[in-house]
C-alpha cells in the first residue's frame, strides 16, 4: 500500500478552474497517484478510475506539469476502435513511435479503452484476450503502466479479466464535483452551427468523443439524467450525420427515439423522428424518411404543437418533391407556409417560398415560380442571409434559362457564383459553373468569361478553363 506525500496544491500550477476543483476534491488519491508514478519501475499496473470521463484530460496535465513528475516522460496511447480485441500486439506497434526521452522515466498511459470494454456484450473479447496474454506484458512493456477508464469499464476489467486484474498494483478513483459536470455537458450540448451559414458545418471528432464519453456518465435512473441522455443521443446523431456517418447517426436517433417512448417525453419523441426522417432524406430512402416524418406530424398534432408542425410539413414537402408528386409537395409546403404566416415567423417563409418555386418550375408554371423565388429572396435579403441568396439567384438563373432569356439567366447564375465563392462552398460552385458553360457554349459571351476571372481572381484564359472543364 502506498502511502500519500504531503504536497500543497500551490506547488501544481493551476491553470484551469476544473482541474483546481477536482484535485481539490480529490487530494489524497492524486497523492497516491503521484506516489504510484514515482516509485513504479519497470513493468507495474495501475487504473486511473473516474466517474467523469474528461477528467482523465485534466488530470493528465496535472501529472505532466506537477515538479515532482519532471523527470518522468507520460505518453498517452488512445485505443479508440470498439472492436478491438489483441490490446498487447496494439501497445507493441505504438511504442515505436514514441520519441523516448532517454533522460526521464517513461510512463504509458491508455486511454479510450471503454469502447471495446463496453459496448461488447458480455466477455468482451479484448478481456478476454488479456487474459491469455497476462504473462507476456511484463517481457513486452517494461514501463509502467496506468488504464485510464471511466469506472463503468472498471468493473467490466474486473469482472471479465479476473486474471489480468489480479496484477493490479493500484487503483485511484476520483470523484468529479457534479457542477463541474454538468456545466461542461450543457456547453457540449449547447453546441450550434454558424447562424450565418445555412449549411451544416462538419463536426470535429475531438467534440463527439467528448459527447460519447458524456453520454457514458449518465444512467437512466433520474428524469434529469434521462433528459440530458436525450439531449446527447441527439447531438450525436447530428454530429454524426454532419460528417455523412449516416450509420451511426441513425442508431443515436433510434436510442434516443427509443428512450423518449420509454420516459413518455413526447416532444423528444418528435423531435427525433423528425431527425431521422432527415438522415433518410439524405440517403434518399424517400419512403423510409416519409414515414419517419409521418410519425412525427402526428405527435405534434397530439401535442398541439403547432409551430414544429411547419418544419415537418416542409421537409415532408420535400420528400414528395424527390418522388416527383408535385401535387402533394405544393400542398405540404403551402400547410407550412400558412403555419409560418400564422406564428409571425417571417425568416422561415423563406426557405418555404423557395421551395414552391422549384415545385412551380418542375410543373412549367414559370410566373408562379418567380413569383415565389422573389418572395425568397426579398425575405432573405431583408434578414441579411447573404449566403441563402445565392441559391434562391441559382434557381432564377435556371429558370430565365427555361424561358430562354440567357442575359437574365447569366446575371443570376455570376450573382450566385459570387455568394457561393465567398462562402468556399465547392459544391454549389460547381454547379453554378456548370449551368454558366451552357450558357458560354452558346454565346460565346468574351463578357462572362470576364466576370468569372473577377469572381475568382483569374486570369481570362484560365476562367475559360474553367467552364470547358466544368
Amino acid at each position: 500500500m502506498l502511502s500519500p506525500e504531503p504536497s500543497p496544491l500551490s506547488n501544481l500550477p493551476d491553470r484551469h478552474a476544473d482541474l483546481a476543483a477536482l484535485l481539490e476534491h480529490n487530494q489524497e488519491v492524486f497523492q497516491f497517484l503521484l506516489a504510484f508514478v514515482q516509485m513504479s519501475k519497470g513493468f507495474k499496473v495501475g487504473f486511473i478510475e473516474v466517474n467523469f470521463p474528461p477528467d482523465v484530460d485534466l488530470l493528465m496535465m496535472a501529472l505532466r506539469e506537477h515538479p515532482k513528475c519532471a523527470g518522468m516522460q507520460f505518453a498517452v496511447l488512445r485505443f479508440t476502435d470498439p472492436d478491438l480485441r489483441f490490446l498487447l500486439e496494439a501497445i507493441k506497434e505504438e511504442l515505436p513511435k514514441i520519441e523516448i526521452q532517454p533522460d526521464k522515466k517513461l510512463v504509458l498511459v491508455l486511454q479510450g479503452l471503454e469502447k471495446a470494454i463496453a459496448y461488447s456484450g458480455d466477455n468482451p473479447p479484448i478481456l478476454t484476450n488479456l487474459n491469455y496474454a497476462r504473462d507476456s506484458f511484463p517481457v513486452a512493456i517494461p514501463h509502467p503502466l496506468l488504464f485510464a477508464l471511466p469506472d463503468y469499464a472498471v468493473t467490466r476489467l474486473a469482472q471479465f479479466a479476473p486474471d489480468f486484474w489480479a496484477w493490479t498494483s493500484s487503483t485511484f478513483k476520483f470523484e468529479t464535483l457534479p457542477e463541474t459536470r454538468d456545466r461542461l455537458t450543457s456547453q457540449a450540448s449547447s453546441y450550434s452551427h454558424d447562424p450565418n451559414r445555412s449549411f451544416a458545418k462538419p463536426e470535429r471528432s475531438d467534440r463527439i468523443d467528448l459527447l460519447e464519453r458524456l453520454l457514458q456518465e449518465y444512467p437512466e435512473d433520474t428524469e434529469a439524467s434521462s433528459r440530458t441522455r436525450l439531449e446527447l443521443l441527439n447531438q450525436l446523431g447530428k454530429s454524426h450525420q454532419s460528417i455523412r456517418e449516416f450509420e451511426k447517426a441513425k442508431f443515436y436517433f433510434q436510442q434516443a427515439i427509443d428512450l423518449s417512448r420509454e420516459s413518455n417525453y413526447k416532444r423528444e419523441e418528435a423531435s427525433n423522428l423528425f431527425a431521422l426522417g432527415d438522415i433518410y432524406l439524405d440517403i434518399r430512402e424517400y419512403g423510409q424518411s416519409k414515414k419517419y416524418l409521418d410519425q412525427c406530424l402526428k405527435i405534434e398534432e397530439e401535442i398541439g404543437d403547432r409551430y414544429s408542425q411547419a418544419s415537418t410539413y416542409h421537409q415532408l414537402g420535400i420528400v414528395a418533391e424527390k418522388l416527383r408528386e408535385y401535387e402533394e409537395a405544393r400542398e405540404n409546403y403551402q400547410q407550412a407556409l400558412a403555419i409560418y404566416i400564422e406564428c409571425d415567423d417571417r425568416y422561415s417563409q423563406a426557405s418555404t417560398y423557395h421551395q414552391l418555386g422549384i415545385v412551380a418550375q418542375d410543373l412549367q408554371e414559370y410566373e408562379e415560380a418567380r413569383q415565389n423565388y422573389q418572395q425568397a429572396l426579398a425575405i432573405n435579403v431583408e434578414f441579411g442571409d447573404h449566403f441563402s441568396q445565392g441559391s434562391t439567384y441559382g434557381q432564377l438563373g435556371l429558370l430565365a434559362a427555361a424561358e430562354g432569356n440567357l442575359t437574365e439567366s447569366r446575371q443570376n447564375l455570376l450573382q450566385a457564383l459570387e455568394i457561393f465563392a465567398q462562402f468556399q462552398d465547392q459544391h454549389s460552385v460547381d454547379l453554378t459553373l456548370r449551368n454558366l458553360s451552357r450558357i458560354y457554349q452558346t454565346t460565346q459571351d468574351a463578357n462572362l468569361l470576364e466576370s468569372i476571372s473577377q469572381v475568382f481572381g483569374i486570369s481570362v484564359d484560365q476562367a475559360r478553363q474553367q467552364l470547358e472543364s466544368s
